[in-house]
């Protein structure tokens, strides 16, 4: 208990530019690391779907609908870097289109192939990018069916409906 509190420590503060844990369809189907589909339905820490859907920091549903930078719905819309829909069209690194097809590592098309290494930056632009559906993986409908069930009971928690904002997210890119 005690480790598994430490190594969630470690996780929780470990710098954004270090090799994170690895992920890919390996990992998500067989995997029991933060990036596997067994921490998504059973953990209780970010990523997984319950802090997807009861958290309120960076990588909730809450934050996604009221937040303001990455993660969030008004940064995929009017943020300039990585996480935002501008970035997705026209960055040529991590966090871009043009990376996630011909790219390598994290972000990319081949990483997720291939078990690449996240931080957990990366997997919040990963999942950004799934709920804006413009990337179709294992983890994305696992991310989107959660939240679309996430969305049903959300009821009017904002002068604006929550389903409203994810579906202007979603709206075809220019």
């Amino acid at each position: 208990m005690v480790a598994a509190a430490l190594a969630a420590a470690v996780l929780a503060t470990a710098p954004q530019d270090r090799p994170g844990h690895a992920w890919g369809e390996q990992e998500w189907t067989y995997g029991r690391g933060p990036t596997s589909r067994h921490y998504f339905e059973y953990g209780d820490r970010y990523p997984s779907g319950h802090e997807l859907a009861y958290g309120r920091g960076a990588g909730s549903f809450y934050y996604l609908i009221f937040g303001d930078q990455i993660g969030s719905a008004y940064f995929w819309r009017y943020g300039r870097t990585e996480g935002s829909a501008y970035f997705w069209r026209y960055g040529r690194t991590g966090g871009s289109a043009d990376f996630w097809r011909y790219g390598r590592g994290c972000l990319s098309e081949t990483g997720w192939r291939e078990g690449a290494a996240c931080t957990g930056a990366e997997v919040l632009v990963l999942q950004t990018a799934c709920i804006a559906q413009v990337v179709d993986i294992a983890p994305c409908r696992a991310i989107n069916a959660r939240l679309d069930e996430w969305l049903a009971n959300a009821g009017t928690i904002s002068s604006r409906p929550p389903a409203d904002v994810v579906a202007e997210m979603r709206r075809p890119l220019d």
